[in-house]
Protein backbone atom coordinates (compact mmCIF):
# COMPACT_ATOMS: atom_id res chain seq x y z
CA UNK A 1 0.00 0.00 0.00
CA UNK A 2 1.40 3.35 -1.05
CA UNK A 3 1.36 6.10 1.58
CA UNK A 4 0.45 9.55 0.35
CA UNK A 5 2.14 12.61 1.82
CA UNK A 6 -0.38 15.46 2.01
CA UNK A 7 0.68 19.10 2.17
CA UNK A 8 -0.07 21.17 5.25
CA UNK A 9 -2.43 23.33 3.16
CA UNK A 10 -4.33 20.25 1.97
CA UNK A 11 -4.75 18.98 5.52
CA UNK A 12 -5.95 22.38 6.76
CA UNK A 13 -8.54 22.63 3.96
CA UNK A 14 -9.74 19.11 4.66
CA UNK A 15 -9.99 19.83 8.39
CA UNK A 16 -11.98 23.03 7.72
CA UNK A 17 -14.45 21.08 5.60
CA UNK A 18 -14.77 18.44 8.33
CA UNK A 19 -15.41 21.07 11.03
CA UNK A 20 -18.00 22.86 8.89
CA UNK A 21 -19.85 19.59 8.31
CA UNK A 22 -19.95 18.80 12.00
CA UNK A 23 -21.23 22.28 12.86
CA UNK A 24 -24.26 21.43 10.73
CA UNK A 25 -24.56 18.09 12.51
CA UNK A 26 -24.44 19.76 15.92
CA UNK A 27 -27.30 22.01 14.80
CA UNK A 28 -29.23 18.97 13.52
CA UNK A 29 -29.03 20.31 9.95
CA UNK A 30 -28.32 16.93 8.39
CA UNK A 31 -29.32 17.85 4.86
CA UNK A 32 -26.88 20.79 4.84
CA UNK A 33 -24.18 18.60 6.37
CA UNK A 34 -24.73 15.95 3.72
CA UNK A 35 -24.55 18.48 0.89
CA UNK A 36 -21.39 20.00 2.32
CA UNK A 37 -19.77 16.59 2.77
CA UNK A 38 -20.70 15.72 -0.83
CA UNK A 39 -18.86 18.86 -1.94
CA UNK A 40 -15.86 17.47 -0.07
CA UNK A 41 -15.97 14.34 -2.24
CA UNK A 42 -15.54 16.56 -5.30
CA UNK A 43 -12.83 18.75 -3.75
CA UNK A 44 -10.83 15.83 -2.33
CA UNK A 45 -11.33 12.88 -4.70
CA UNK A 46 -10.01 9.50 -3.59
CA UNK A 47 -9.44 10.71 -0.02
CA UNK A 48 -10.42 8.01 2.44
CA UNK A 49 -10.95 10.43 5.33
CA UNK A 50 -13.33 12.61 3.30
CA UNK A 51 -15.22 9.56 2.04
CA UNK A 52 -15.57 8.19 5.57
CA UNK A 53 -16.85 11.57 6.77
CA UNK A 54 -19.46 11.66 3.99
CA UNK A 55 -20.76 8.16 4.68
CA UNK A 56 -20.77 8.78 8.42
CA UNK A 57 -22.92 11.86 7.93
CA UNK A 58 -25.21 9.94 5.58
CA UNK A 59 -25.69 7.32 8.29
CA UNK A 60 -26.47 10.00 10.89
CA UNK A 61 -28.96 11.58 8.51
CA UNK A 62 -30.67 8.25 7.85
CA UNK A 63 -30.90 7.51 11.55
CA UNK A 64 -32.40 10.94 12.21
CA UNK A 65 -35.32 10.28 9.89
CA UNK A 66 -38.55 9.40 11.63
CA UNK A 67 -39.57 6.79 9.07
CA UNK A 68 -38.12 3.30 8.90
CA UNK A 69 -38.01 3.26 5.09
CA UNK A 70 -34.65 4.19 3.58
Amino acid sequence: MKRIKYSEEYILKRRKLYEECWKFINNAEYLKATSHAKLGLMLFPDDTVVSFNYYSIMADYALSKKTKAF
